[in-house]
């Protein structure tokens, strides 16, 4: 399980998704307008994940940043 944390700087869309390493989303963390402030989302993956690099990505309006996570099984 691990957490991810965002904080917005006024109410915008947000669309956080999950990448495996091949580039196939695996999961959509957070959907939707979110007002200003921190927020948070979890993932505890899912059944028949392997162990390895994977990716989240982060677009809120006009702002994109991609980072790595590990799972490790």
């Amino acid at each position: 399980m691990t957490t991810i944390a965002f904080d917005l700087p006024r109410e915008v869309s947000v669309l956080l998704r999950v990448f495996d390493p091949t580039g196939r989303m695996v999961a959509t963390l957070a959907s939707g307008r979110f007002p200003p402030g921190r927020h948070t989302a979890s993932w505890a993956g899912r059944a028949g994940m392997l162990s390895g690099a994977y990716f989240y990505r982060l677009d809120a309006e006009g702002f994109s940043q991609t980072r790595k996570m590990l799972v490790v099984k």
